[in-house]
This record gives C-alpha cells, sequence and structure tokens, in this order.
C-alpha cells in the first residue's frame, strides 16, 4: 500500500510540473503577443514617386506623407499632400468609421458602419499574399520580410513587413486586413506606375485623443455611394 500511494504521489507531481509547465508556456506566449501588439503609436511614411511616369502625378504627390496613428481600439490613418488630404478615422468598438477628403476649399465628411467600410474596400475582399523568402531586410531596427500581395481586383503590391509589430486595428488599410505585421515599406502598382510608401518614423509615445475626434463643422456630409 505504501508502494502504489508513493507512486500515485509521484504521477501527481508529474502532473502538477505539466501544469505548471504548460501555464508558464501560455504566460510566455501572452506577453510576447503583448509585446508585440501596437496599441498606441505613431508610424510616418514617407511617399515615394521615383518609378511613376505621369510627371503631373509626381508633381501632385512630390513631399507627400501617410501617417498611422493608433490609440486602443481607435486609429487615424491620413494622406497628406500639396493639393488634396484623406483621413479614415475608426473606433473598434463602435465598429464605425469616417472618411474626411478633400483641399482647403472643399472639404467632406462621410461617415460608414463596418459593413459600408468593408463594401466601399470590396476590391480587397480577398488578397492573397506569399512570403518571398531569402529577402528579408530590416528598417529602422525592425526584421522585415518581404511578401506579395495580390487582391481580387487584380491590385499588386510588394510589402515589406515586420511581425516585431502587429496593429491593433488592421482594417485602417483593408489591402493589409490579413497581414500578420506592419508594413514598413510597401508598393502598389496602378496605370501610372508604382507607388511607394516608407517607414520614416516609428513613435509609441502617447497620441493625442483629439486625433479620433470628428470635425463638427467645416465639413460638407457626403454620403457613401454603394460600390
Amino acid at each position: 500500500m505504501v508502494e502504489i500511494a508513493i507512486i500515485m504521489n509521484m504521477k501527481k507531481q508529474k502532473v502538477f510540473s505539466l501544469m505548471l509547465m504548460l501555464l508558464a508556456t501560455a504566460t510566455m506566449r501572452q506577453t510576447l503577443s503583448a509585446q508585440n501588439l501596437l496599441t498606441e503609436g505613431t508610424v510616418v511614411y514617407k511617399i515615394d514617386v521615383s518609378a511613376i511616369d505621369n510627371q503631373e502625378v509626381r508633381k501632385t504627390l512630390a513631399g507627400a506623407t501617410q501617417t498611422l496613428y493608433i490609440k486602443g481600439n481607435h486609429a487615424r490613418y491620413d494622406f497628406e499632400s500639396a493639393v488634396i488630404n484623406r483621413s479614415v478615422i475608426i473606433d473598434s468598438k463602435m465598429k464605425q468609421y469616417a472618411m474626411l477628403t478633400g483641399s482647403a476649399a472643399d472639404k467632406y465628411l462621410t461617415n460608414l458602419t463596418e459593413a459600408q467600410w468593408y463594401d466601399y474596400n470590396k476590391k480587397y475582399g480577398k488578397v492573397s499574399w506569399k512570403i518571398v523568402e531569402g529577402r528579408d531586410t530590416t528598417i529602422l531596427g525592425y526584421k522585415a520580410k518581404l511578401a506579395e500581395l495580390t487582391a481580387q481586383d487584380g491590385t499588386k503590391a510588394s510589402v515589406y513587413f515586420t511581425r516585431d509589430l502587429v496593429p491593433a486595428i488592421k482594417t485602417y488599410d483593408m489591402l493589409f486586413k490579413d497581414l500578420d505585421g506592419l508594413p514598413l515599406y510597401y508598393a502598389v502598382e496602378s496605370t501610372t506606375g508604382k507607388l511607394g510608401y516608407l517607414a520614416d518614423n516609428i513613435s509609441m509615445n502617447p497620441v493625442n485623443a483629439t486625433k479620433f475626434q470628428l470635425p463638427t463643422s467645416g465639413y460638407k456630409i457626403l454620403e457613401v455611394k454603394k460600390q
């Protein structure tokens, strides 16, 4: 009976040790996941127009930037150029989207539900992507892998992305909603050539909550058209 008790005790100890190992592994994974998740910060992209053939387009986009802001369940994506500006503001908790578009003279605000946002971007409804092996690089100190993306409308993009930072909200740009990391450089093909976006600065500093507030004046309300 004593031997049986000893054996049973040893089995209990092994089970307990195994449970501790599994718990430690799960905790480590959660910690790593939390470290990789970008829940607050700013990413600024410089726009490269060197591969654009149309001189007028190159002139229009010269000096343009694109900036991603994330704070908790909010995200904002700004495209700013000398001619036209465009912003997307997202409240992922309420599943609300808003687009601000226009120039200094004409400004428009469009509110969308999540369903309307997906319909508006339905050309990116299905995006296939694959890793290109042997093309790894480093951008702003982050290890980046190259992926080739193709949307269902035929849009093609080459993307260097890092898994060291994963945006907490991915639907700011529907082309990258299924990418398991943050784009650090990407080039999108168009009829006029390739437009490149290169991350120029990444900051983890707190983002002012006013960035995600919708304007109450100065904008005309524009209803979204079904795509």
